[in-house]
């Protein structure tokens, strides 16, 4: 039932985003990145691991966009340049997603159909969400190339990993008349790394 104008292929899942390396940067404090209780070193518990990631990644981007500091963003801007084709749709979908969850199609019709009054008004209303979202992108990007260069330069070569997600290739999608609302929609492909440890808190990669 949808038409798919492109794939946002390159989105990465950031619950694999290496918090340490957040904590290096300043966005985060080493209380922040302490382990919950809840972990355990024999297995992943991800009904507590999703929801203690994510409040953390939050916290940093916070303090990411309060960095008053001239240039701090920069590269962060450059990226988005970068990926623009792809990356806007996937923030506002997120976006849109954390705001009216459920099944995509079943949204507020104007934002299902992907109406442009619908769509100006929702990037401006979640403009802090999707910059949220970016920059969960830009710190998925940032560390893959570095442990991609990392291995590179000893000889080895990284596959990217396929992964399913949701973001720009359906945010792309426009519903036709009579569409099947509960036809799965196209999922992208996301490469899974740098990595996760077993109780959750994303250490730093493992020399290969």
């Amino acid at each position: 039932g949808c038409s798919t104008i492109g794939q946002a292929s390159s989105d990465g899942n950031e619950l694999l985003i290496d918090l340490a390396r957040l904590r290096d940067a300043g966005w985060l404090t080493d209380a922040d990145v302490a382990p919950a209780l809840e972990f355990r070193e024999q297995s992943v518990n991800f009904p507590v691991v999703k929801p203690y990631r994510m409040n953390r990644l939050r916290l940093a981007a916070e303090r990411f966009f309060a960095d008053a500091r001239q240039g701090a963003r920069e590269p962060f801007w450059s990226f988005c340049a970068d990926a623009a084709h792809w990356i806007d749709d996937y923030a506002l979908f997120m976006a849109l997603n954390e705001r009216h969850g459920g099944v995509w199609p079943q949204w507020p019709a104007p934002l299902a159909r992907r109406e442009a009054k619908a769509l100006r008004a929702a990037r401006e209303a979640l403009a802090d969400e999707c910059n949220f979202w970016r920059f969960c992108q830009w710190c998925f990007h940032s560390q893959w190339m570095a442990l991609k260069t990392y291995a590179n330069e000893r000889g080895v070569e990284l596959i990217g990993i396929a992964g399913q997600r949701g973001g720009g290739a359906v945010c792309r999608c426009q519903l036709r008349p009579g569409a099947d609302a509960q036809k799965p929609a196209p999922r992208s492909a996301a490469r899974h790394g740098p990595g996760v440890e077993r109780g959750g808190t994303g250490a730093a990669p493992r020399r290969l």
